[in-house]
């Protein structure tokens, strides 16, 4: 197995508690492309790994925009979902502290504003490079609603938006292979009693006991 070379995704250690979290933008109008919302989040998704006594408890969630909702009902959604502690995973091409940046409030998301604001500290990227086998879900744009010359507002009419079950079924998919790609990498050179070999080994019993099922 190939190694790829990024600070915060190979040189940080391995941690058993880790969140993944994982976007679905979309492009809008040219007049927005220069604030933080150009591409707002229209999904976001959520894979947690957590040890405890008997091995690894897997989680899985996502939430999409429906009802003409916009991003800030998702950065709600994650901000009551976010850990306080523990590593936190995201691909490289969500640009998450960006992304998040330009939908979340400090005083509203306080775990999101903050790491937002994290300087590696819990934050791991996973490289475009780690990822190229994984099939990612098709980029998205919409029409402009924006009349020439007037000030542009965010508007995200549910019709204009891919099937919300979809893309959370897309993104949990995505966000797990995240998390898989970053164990793998940490288990590469590793001991067989290596906390990342542990963990890959309780997914791929998880994931065989919900095929059985």
């Amino acid at each position: 197995m190939s190694t790829i070379t990024n600070d915060s995704f190979a040189a940080l250690p391995f941690t058993r508690a880790a969140t993944v979290i994982t976007l679905r933008t979309i492009s809008v109008c040219p007049g927005l492309v220069f604030q933080p919302l150009g591409s707002p989040p229209i999904g976001v998704g959520l894979f947690s790994v957590v040890p405890h006594a008997d091995g690894y408890a897997f989680h899985a969630q996502a939430h999409a925009l429906r009802d003409d909702a916009l991003p800030d009902t998702l950065v709600g959604w994650l901000e009551e979902r976010l850990p306080a502690t523990g590593a936190v995973l995201t691909r490289e091409r969500d640009h998450l502290r960006h992304t998040l940046r330009g939908a979340s409030d400090a005083e509203r998301h306080p775990r999101v504003a903050a790491l937002v604001r994290d300087d590696a500290e819990r934050l791991r990227v996973v490289p475009d490079a780690a990822m190229r086998h994984v099939a990612g879900l098709p980029a998205l744009g919409m029409p402009c609603l924006c009349r020439s010359g007037e000030d542009c507002m965010l508007q995200l009419p549910a019709f204009f938006l891919p099937d919300p079950d979809e893309t959370e079924a897309g993104l949990i998919r995505v966000a797990q292979a995240t998390w898989k790609r970053w164990a793998e990498q940490h288990a590469a050179w590793a001991g067989h009693d290596h906390p990342a070999r542990v963990a890959l080994r309780a997914l791929a019993d998880r994931t065989s006991s919900n095929v059985d099922a």
